[in-house]
C-alpha cells in the first residue's frame, strides 16, 4: 500500500529533522524498548485499533539523503500473525512535511481490514513525525 500525506510542522524544520534522525532523543509515542545498534534500531512499535492490541518486534534504519530536508526510514515489523516491511520518505518543507512510504503486509492477519490498516499506517506515520 502506498501511503502519501501532509502535515503542517509542529516546529522547525531543523529541529523536526534532528526529531527523526534521533528517534532515541524523543518520547516515542507507540513505541518502547527503543535501542540504538550497529545496524539501525529495534524496537516494539505498540498498535491499537478499537479492542485490538499488536505488538510488532521492529527493525529500522534512519538515513539523511539531503540534509536538513529530506529523511528516509527503511525497516519491519513482525508480530504473531502479522507482519509489515515499511519504507518511508520525509520531505520537510518550510511549514509542512510530505510523507511518502510503501508499506507491504503479510501474514494471515494481512487480507483482513485493507483499509484500516491504511488508516493505522497513515496515523503511525504522522504520529511520527508530531511526536
Amino acid at each position: 500500500m502506498n501511503v502519501c500525506e501532509t502535515v503542517a510542522l509542529p516546529r522547525p524544520r531543523q529541529e523536526v529533522c534532528d526529531s527523526l534522525l534521533n528517534p532515541d532523543r524523543r518520547d516515542g509515542e507507540g513505541w518502547s524498548d527503543l535501542e540504538r545498534g550497529a545496524e539501525g534500531y529495534t524496537a516494539t512499535l505498540h498498535v491499537h485499533s478499537g479492542p485490538i492490541a499488536i505488538d510488532f518486534d521492529c527493525r529500522f534504519e534512519i538515513e539523511e539523503l539531503e540534509p536538513g530536508t529530506r529523511v528516509r526510514i527503511r525497516g519491519m515489523g513482525v508480530a504473531p500473525r502479522i507482519g509489515f516491511t515499511a519504507s518511508a520518505d520525509f520531505l520537510l518543507g518550510d511549514s509542512d512535511i510530505r510523507i511518502e512510504a510503501d508499506v507491504a503486509v503479510s501474514g494471515s492477519l494481512a487480507g483482513l481490514g485493507q483499509r484500516e490498516l491504511n488508516h493505522q499506517a497513515r496515523r503511525l506515520l504522522a504520529a511520527y513525525v508530531l511526536g
